[in-house]
């Protein structure tokens, strides 16, 4: 790896690796860099150029199938929100699009620095020579003998444009997906393209494409039966690839069947870069709960077999994995690798989520399933059999199912069938109207790519939000007041939550920022015993914000004194209705739930410009 503790330690062998200094960030690189061309747009049914719409959605995460390594279990539920993902891994034609825009150089490109090198290397490890410190990556190089289990070799002068060394080129390998970028190359790519790289549990969502509990992207059949299906090591590993699918290295992206989101290459051809950081306790951490949704993975990555090199995860496997080897062609599988490193066989792929849709959108969607119902009430023969129809599926589901909740029940987009609310944060069940049939997903427009399931939550969440009760929250008021008054945001916090913790300066930004924020105390009792005492002691002070902030600096706090009332109860019932699943969570006025930790210029990105924040949000 380029990080080269673990290669020194190999200087018998003669190799040596190095690493670029984390101090020159992505921000840094990308300083004065001019932005990229108008990206091509297609039809609002097709989309971003490239790019496929995965729709939101629940699925298992990890794997406990006999192949899967520990860092992949436990499996575990996991909620993605919808998101656009490029079709292919970026090409060199893309990426040289952004070189010659920008004048980026890569990290390949760049002499490692010594003190960055010495700094993360384990106590007593020599340093290296200075001369040997020279721009260059790491290419695979078949071992002569099976007794000889080092592969790699560190190349001066390999690169993107040279991706085995100065002997090489891109001649004809324009549709090729790039290789020898970093993690930090992959994400000034994306962040010029308008876009960022998937997290791991979107990345995993989108791979398996809309299949559960399978061991590859196209089911159950061994890739080494029948066709092809991807580009990966066949013959005898690490010496002999007999090259039967056609390609001995990289392919180009499209050359094997997309798996049923329409991706291409999600297994094998080239590992690809995702944002997490890696630990290999991650899955463990979320084992507690029931979903976990939208996870960014942890705070630093940590590698107990070198605990000095941070590391970042990648995704996919490659040409170089073996059914006898590594077998990381699989959807759950994982790698670690330092951020700085640049391989051979290394890629990535961006996404780009959906702006939260403007105010008059919501009014668009509820035209859209105002004229379905309509359609709906035709089937029924009119609105007075609709309603007769509606009130025998009530009756239908009361007679077979008389325990559950049915709320909100109304005709669905699709002729025949009716829908309705269910359960803890609001499930969406869908049934004929004689009662017969019954499921619950995601009902999906082709037309418009719409999830007609998403727009009926939203809708039910915009009217449970018109009457929240704000005088159960601790209130942010913005340093900038906005004329309308915006609608603040909802934020459900547990004062013994690390990541609220992490979050709560960037709450401070977006105050300063002009948003106000409304603090429902959220307490989460099953993986925080004190922070129902903490929460009662918040609301009970004489100065709630500031003992929140004490609260959430680590500081201890004062038990509330004599009998105070509090909203926590109810605090905790609005969660429920509005699908918070944990803490830290914030609630959009538009009905959009983001969990976890996201930097206040994320969240700004998300609610949007501030003349489009003066149309959506205002009261």
């Amino acid at each position: 790896m380029r990080f080269l503790s673990r290669i020194l330690m190999q200087c018998a062998l003669g190799l040596l690796l190095s690493v670029l200094s984390y101090s020159s960030g992505v921000a840094d690189m990308l300083q004065g860099v001019p932005l990229p061309p108008t990206q091509q747009k297609s039809s609002e049914t097709s989309g971003p150029h490239g790019m496929v719409w995965i729709p939101s959605g629940e699925f298992r995460m990890g794997s406990n199938m006999e192949i899967a390594r520990s860092d992949e279990r436990p499996p575990h539920r996991v909620h993605v929100e919808g998101f656009w993902m490029d079709a292919t891994e970026i090409t060199n034609a893309q990426f040289r699009r952004f070189v010659d825009a920008t004048g980026y150089v890569t990290t390949a490109e760049k002499a490692p620095e010594l003190r960055e090198i010495v700094a993360q290397l384990p106590p007593g490890t020599p340093p290296p020579a200075p001369e040997i410190l020279v721009p260059g990556a790491l290419v695979f190089t078949p071992p002569s003998t099976q007794a000889n289990l080092w592969w790699w070799t560190w190349k001066p002068g390999a690169n993107w444009r040279q991706p085995d060394g100065p002997e090489s080129s891109l001649e004809g390998k324009d549709h090729h997906p790039v290789v020898q970028v970093s993690w930090f190359d992959a994400t000034a790519y994306c962040q010029w393209a308008g876009k960022r790289l998937p997290t791991e549990a979107e990345w995993e969502y989108a791979a398996r494409g809309g299949l559960e509990d399978q061991p590859y992207v196209w089911g159950e059949e061994s890739p080494y039966e029948g066709i092809p299906r991807a580009n990966i090591w066949q013959g005898e590993f690490p010496r002999h690839n007999t090259g039967m699918d056609g390609h001995l290295a990289t392919s180009p992206v499209r050359s094997y069947e997309p798996n049923g989101y329409g991706l291409y290459d999600m297994a094998g051809n080239v590992w690809e870069w995702v944002q997490d950081w890696y630990r290999p306790d991650t899955y463990m951490r979320r084992a507690g709960a029931v979903v976990t949704v939208n996870p960014h993975g942890p705070d630093r990555g940590y590698d107990p077999r070198d605990p000095t090199i941070p590391k970042r995860v990648q995704r996919g496997g490659s040409y170089l994995c073996d059914e006898t080897y590594c077998a990381s062609y699989r959807p759950s599988a994982r790698m670690r690798v330092s951020p700085d490193t640049s391989l051979v066989h290394t890629g990535f792929r961006c996404l780009k989520t959906q702006a939260l849709p403007p105010k008059n959108a919501a009014e668009k969607t509820d035209g859209i399933a105002t004229s379905m119902a309509a359609e709906n009430m035709a089937y029924a023969d009119g609105k007075a059999e609709g309603a007769r129809a509606l009130a025998q599926v009530r009756a239908n589901l009361r007679q077979s199912f008389p325990n559950m909740e049915i709320r909100d029940l109304q005709l669905s987009p699709v002729p025949g069938w009716a829908m309705f609310l269910t359960g803890t944060g609001g499930k969406v069940m869908y049934v004929d109207v004689s009662g017969t049939y019954l499921f619950d997903g995601a009902l999906l427009d082709v037309r418009s790519r719409r999830n007609m399931t998403q727009d009926f939550l939203l809708a039910k969440r915009r009217e449970l939000l018109a009457s929240v009760p704000l005088e159960h929250a601790i209130m942010y008021p913005p340093r900038i007041q906005r004329d309308p008054p915006m609608r603040p945001l909802l934020l459900f916090d547990d004062p013994d939550c690390p990541y609220c913790r992490q979050f709560h300066p960037e709450v401070k930004k977006l105050v300063e920022a002009g948003i106000p924020v409304a603090v429902f105390l959220y307490p989460v009792t099953q993986l925080h015993p004190d922070a129902v005492r903490k929460s009662i002691a918040i609301w009970c002070a004489d100065h709630q914000a500031d003992t929140l902030d004490r609260a959430l600096a680590g500081q201890p706090i004062a038990d509330a004194t004599g009998p105070c009332r509090h909203p926590i109860e109810a605090n905790l019932k609005l969660g429920k209705q509005l699908a918070v699943n944990g803490t830290p969570t914030l609630v959009f006025p538009d009905g959009h739930v983001s969990a976890g930790y996201r930097s206040a210029s994320e969240v700004l990105r998300m609610i949007g410009t501030t003349e489009q924040v003066a149309e959506r949000y205002s009261r």
